[in-house]
C-alpha cells in the first residue's frame, strides 16, 4: 500500500476540490445572481469540506483528524439542504438537482468511509501516516 505524504494525495479531498469547482460553476450561473446569501451559503460549505479535510491530515492526530472529518461532513449536509433550496426556487432543473446531489453524497460516503477505517486503526498502527484502503463501493479511501 502506497503512504499518503501530504493532503494533496488524497482521493477524498481530490473529490471534494472537483466538488468544489462544481458548485462555483453552478452558483455563477445567472439564476443565482440576486441570491447572494445563498450563493455565499453553497461556496462556504465546499470550501469547508476541502479545508477541513486538509487541517485533519496536516494535525497528524487521529483524534483531531477523525474531528475535522466530521465538520466536514456537517457542511456536506448544509450543501444538500442548500440545494434543496436552489431547486425549490427553480434556480436548477431536476437533472443538474440530481448531478449535484449524488456528487455530494459520494464526497460524504468518502469521508464517512475515511472515519471507519481511522477507527479501526489505533494511533500506533496508523505510524501517523495513512494507508490506502479500498472501500466495498469501490472509492479509494485515504
Amino acid at each position: 500500500m502506497d503512504t499518503i505524504k501530504k493532503f494533496e494525495e488524497m482521493q477524498v479531498w481530490k473529490d471534494s476540490r472537483k466538488l468544489t469547482q462544481s458548485i462555483y460553476s453552478l452558483t455563477r450561473m445567472r439564476a443565482f445572481q440576486t441570491d447572494f446569501m445563498l450563493v455565499k451559503q453553497m461556496r462556504t460549505c465546499v470550501i469547508e469540506t476541502m479545508n477541513n479535510i486538509a487541517e485533519g491530515f496536516e494535525k497528524r492526530s487521529k483524534r483531531d483528524f477523525i474531528q475535522s472529518l466530521h465538520i466536514s461532513k456537517c457542511s456536506l449536509s448544509e450543501l444538500r439542504s442548500q440545494i434543496y433550496i436552489a431547486y425549490d426556487q427553480k434556480y436548477i432543473d431536476v437533472d443538474t438537482f440530481k448531478e449535484i446531489l449524488i456528487e455530494v453524497t459520494q464526497v460524504s460516503q468518502q469521508i464517512s468511509g475515511l472515519i471507519k477505517y481511522l477507527n479501526t486503526y489505533s494511533k500506533a498502527e496508523l505510524t501517523a501516516q495513512l494507508q490506502t484502503v479500498t472501500s466495498r463501493s469501490g472509492y479509494l479511501f485515504y
